[in-house]
């Protein structure tokens, strides 16, 4: 006789490890705002004070936008796992000064580590950045108009450049950037002026230590250490910086930059 062969639709599997987990994490998707955010935070801590990993799917895992309610604005000692498509582990907007962006720790996301951005001046100190920026991304992508002092952080074993300056006058200061899949830092618009790196360091990275296209004397570069970088020079500026002594590079200043 007749019969009807229906096809089997069937979803057959089941993210053990992700669902145990969440049913113990703070869920943030229904938060709100910074301040909802940092409440939320502390009062999970003091209920799970061993637990200070962050991971996320599909969107930024940190993004935080602080406007003229977030005056000290504190994002301190969160250790980020990445895992989805154009996810930065760090997506971070002040509008106004006084942000600290301090102790954090960024692993495995496509794209930033740590994205930095907005008017406001913000300290940036003693973050880690490290097998980030899969797509080319930055481990740390610094901009905007606000002044970011970015002192004593570490990018490692990215995809993209160390740090990269898109915009601003920012400050750099004892960082360091190795073995990343371009440069170490990258300065990399004629929109930046009066930026100062001093005391950084750049090995290893597969393209220039220290690469600039900035305006001329845009740049001030004092006791910077570029040396062992794969490819083309240790340095290369397209127009010149200002030379505050110091500096030690393992080859010479070149004014042509490998494409990135």
């Amino acid at each position: 006789g007749m019969h009807t062969v229906m096809p089997g639709i069937v979803e057959s599997h089941l993210h053990l490890f992700v669902g145990a987990v969440e049913r113990e994490s703070l869920m943030v998707n229904h938060i709100n705002g910074f301040d909802q955010l940092s409440d939320s935070e502390r009062e999970h801590a003091k209920k799970h004070p061993k637990d200070n990993v962050i991971g996320a799917n599909d969107e930024d895992v940190i993004n935080v936008t602080c406007t003229g309610t977030c005056t000290t604005a504190l994002v301190e000692k969160n250790k980020v796992l990445g895992g989805s498509d154009d996810m930065n582990c760090f997506n971070l907007d002040f509008a106004v000064d006084g942000g600290i962006v301090r102790s954090n720790s960024a692993r495995f996301c496509p794209d930033s580590g740590f994205e930095i951005s907005g008017n406001g001046a913000v300290l940036v100190e003693k973050n880690t950045s490290s097998h980030t920026g899969a797509e080319g991304d930055e481990g740390f992508e610094i901009s905007g108009s606000g002044i970011k002092t970015v002192t004593s952080n570490l990018s490692q074993l990215g995809g993209g450049s160390g740090f990269k300056i898109s915009q601003g006058a920012h400050v750099l200061t004892k960082n360091t950037a190795k073995d990343n899949g371009k440069d170490g830092f990258q300065i990399d618009t004629d929109l930046v002026m009066g930026v100062v790196l001093t005391g950084n360091v750049a090995t290893g990275n597969a393209t220039e230590g220290i690469d600039s296209s900035a305006a001329a004397d845009a740049v001030t570069l004092t006791d910077n250490t570029a040396k062992n970088n794969r490819k083309g020079s240790d340095v290369c500026s397209v127009n010149a910086f200002v030379d505050g002594s110091g500096n030690q590079f393992g080859s010479a200043v070149t004014a042509t930059c490998i494409d990135n």
